[in-house]
C-alpha cells in the first residue's frame, strides 16, 4: 500500500520566518500514518512555531515556561464529532 494513500487530510502551516519543505513534511507524516496501520479517512494538522512561541504556548496550556518539541491537545468540545481526527 502506497503511504500517501491511509489519510484524507493532512495540514501543515509554517509560521517560522525560513523556508521549511512542506511537502517532505506531508510525506513524512503520510508514512508515519502507514506505519502507524492508519488506513481510514482521517486528518492531521501540524503546525510549526518558533522557541518563543511555543514556550508561551506550553506555558498558558501547561504551566510550564519552558519550550518544548511538540504540544498535542485533545479534541471535543466544540468538535460534534472527534472519529476522524487524530490530533
Amino acid at each position: 500500500m502506497n503511504p500517501e494513500h491511509t489519510y484524507t487530510k493532512i495540514q501543515i502551516r509554517s509560521l517560522l520566518n525560513l523556508q521549511v519543505n512542506i511537502r517532505f513534511l506531508e510525506k513524512v507524516a503520510s508514512a508515519a500514518l502507514f506505519h502507524e496501520q492508519v488506513h481510514k479517512d482521517k486528518e492531521v494538522s501540524i503546525v510549526l512555531v518558533d522557541n518563543k512561541t511555543i514556550k508561551q504556548l506550553n506555558d498558558k496550556f501547561r504551566g510550564i515556561s519552558e519550550a518544548t518539541d511538540v504540544l498535542a491537545f485533545p479534541l471535543g468540545g466544540e468538535f460534534s464529532s472527534t472519529e476522524n481526527l487524530l490530533g
